[in-house]
């Protein structure tokens, strides 16, 4: 979790907004509200992202300790600026920058719930709310359950993205953002010539075809099967998943 949220938060200043470009002398919404409070849009989100990574590492450290007010807070708080940066940068983020904040959200969500289910009958003190229940139909077993099916939400964003953009109807290297600019190769028409468009602007691209920026963001989605496997109690995939995200990562 920790590889993977480092390299989350380095992926850049821009992570995905289209800051600076776009119709000549046009400045998108979020671009123009940072301005009028006197900051620039990447520096908030460049401010952001190691703030996330910090409240992510210490609600795992409370989930792992059993403290579960520090925990929740954590990611309560982290879940609020998940969704805020969510709307925030919605207008100004091309499809792919959207599908990967919107498979993060749902991913916080999902581990949310599972650990408020952890914590209402496993607390070291006892469970929380008295008796929980028989074996599955108590608190922890319906929230593990939500929580599967919002981990699973988490992977329709990127299935989407990824299937529009094999059968062509989206371009990874569209949500590629060169420095300063909302499309990177926009005349590009082929996927060579859009690949050297890339290259040329200075964006990075693993294997000749993925943005980095969306190569590191993509970790995510091994990373909710991980998730998933560890919920249903398969270690075998745990394992699995796990080595991918920190490869990925």
């Amino acid at each position: 979790g920790l590889a993977y949220s480092i390299a989350h938060a380095t992926d850049g200043p821009l992570r995905g907004a289209k800051v600076g470009c776009g119709r000549a002398g046009a400045m998108p919404s979020s671009a123009m509200c940072a301005e009028k409070l006197g900051v620039s849009l990447s520096l908030i989100i460049e401010l952001v992202d190691p703030l996330r990574l910090a409240l992510y590492i210490v609600m795992d450290l409370g989930w792992m300790l059993y403290w579960y007010t520090i925990a929740n807070l954590a990611a309560i708080f982290a879940l609020l600026i998940d969704v805020v940066y969510l709307f925030a940068t919605w207008v100004d983020s091309s499809a792919g920058a959207r599908a990967h904040t919107l498979c993060e959200v749902f991913w916080l969500a999902g581990v949310t719930i599972w650990m408020a289910g952890d914590f209402m009958c496993n607390n070291m003190q006892g469970p929380l709310i008295g008796s929980c229940g028989p074996p599955g139909q108590n608190f922890e077993d319906i929230a593990t359950r939500v929580a599967i099916y919002v981990l699973g939400m988490g992977l329709l964003p990127l299935a989407a993205f990824y299937g529009a953009c094999a059968v062509g109807l989206l371009s990874m290297l569209d949500s590629a953002e060169a420095p300063g600019c909302v499309r990177a190769v926009p005349s590009a028409t082929s996927a060579k010539s859009k690949a050297r468009g890339a290259a040329d602007h200075g964006v990075p691209l693993v294997g000749g075809v993925l943005p980095e920026g969306l190569y590191v963001r993509l970790a995510m989605a091994p990373w909710i099967l991980k998730d998933i496997s560890w919920a249903y109690e398969v270690r075998s995939a745990v394992m699995v998943f796990g080595l991918m995200t920190g490869f990925i990562a």
